[in-house]
């Protein structure tokens, strides 16, 4: 059975701004991690194409393109996760993806694969013809991560 709880204005606005909080820190804390399980999770929202299209712009700038007005369209914890990992390229000495295969446990060139697949698949500007593809990783399982 459902029930409705009764708050006032104000404790709807801390549980709400608690709620924004718990997201906020967790994207922050995994980064990459968060912007990609969005990407591959949400292909067809507007968060989860604007995940992919900012991870494919931090790989490969000069191929794919990011408008930074598109971080308009994330979530308060998508958004925080943007912002962390746009933080984190400052002065880094990694490539994205393996920055990605750090948090999330993945092999770095399985998550180089995905990403090209993620934009051939979503038909982003710059991707690469399908016969230059590299082989296919298939499904990601985060669960048994």
């Amino acid at each position: 059975m459902n029930v409705v709880k009764e708050m006032t204005y104000a404790e709807m606005l801390t549980e709400q701004a608690a709620s924004k909080a718990a997201a906020t820190s967790k994207a922050v804390a995994a980064p990459y991690e968060t912007l990609f399980r969005a990407a591959i999770e949400m292909p067809d929202t507007s968060g989860g194409s604007t995940c992919l299209k900012l991870l494919l712009g931090l790989y490969n700038g000069v191929r794919f393109k990011f408008d930074l007005t598109d971080l308009r369209r994330l979530d308060f914890g998508l958004h925080a996760a943007a912002i962390a990992a746009l933080r984190d390229e400052v002065g880094c000495a990694y490539y994205i993806h393996e920055r990605i295969a750090r948090e999330t446990g993945f092999p770095a060139d399985v998550i180089e694969s995905k990403l090209e697949w993620l934009a051939y698949d979503m038909g982003i500007h710059g991707r690469v013809k399908k016969s230059q593809l590299p082989q296919n990783p298939g499904r990601f399982d985060f669960a048994s991560r």
